[in-house]
């Protein structure tokens, strides 16, 4: 069985992830990154597509690249990784947001994997913006914990990954 991994990542959060899911998993998994290439999928049984969340949608590229691709992807079976994004967003609103009805009609998986940030990997105005709403967020809920990747949803994934 051939498994292809499709990601994009801004900084690092969603590469970190993939590679996590790498080393873990016993199967052998064939990774490409869409800001430097444009991976053809015929050949792949399963294909698992990873992507940052901004605002309730998952980055443009990858939604550019399911888009260009949707008639060989909805043959497929799917596995959807978000990272980032609020935990307490529905997971399907995002595809929904992200990616053409047609590759969801049929059954996939999604795995939300939480998120952190790398403000060392942010331009400024963006880690400006991030620090507001994060300081607003802290205030609002009286926590000054900051999100983190979730390791139990990449110990799931594994798991049906390998279970493949």
């Amino acid at each position: 069985m051939q498994i292809a991994v499709v990601y994009v990542s801004n900084t690092g959060v969603t590469e970190t992830v993939v590679d996590k899911l790498k080393k873990a998993t016993k199967k052998t998994l064939s990774v490409y990154n869409v800001k430097n290439e444009d991976p053809e999928m015929r050949l792949s049984d399963v294909v698992i597509i990873a992507a940052p969340v901004y605002i309730g949608r998952t980055h443009k590229l990858m939604r550019k690249w399911v888009k260009k691709h949707q008639d060989v992807l909805k043959r497929k079976h799917l596995i959807f990784v978000l990272v980032g994004g609020e935990e307490t967003v529905n997971p399907l609103d995002t595809l929904k947001n992200s990616y053409p009805e047609a590759i969801l009609k049929k059954h996939h998986s999604v795995y939300h994997c939480g998120g952190e940030f790398r403000f060392e990997r942010m331009g400024f105005f963006r880690r400006f913006l991030i620090k507001l709403v994060i300081k607003s967020k802290q205030k609002e809920s009286g926590s000054d914990a900051l999100p983190t990747l979730n390791q139990s949803s990449i110990n799931a994934l594994t798991k049906a990954i390998d279970a493949l």
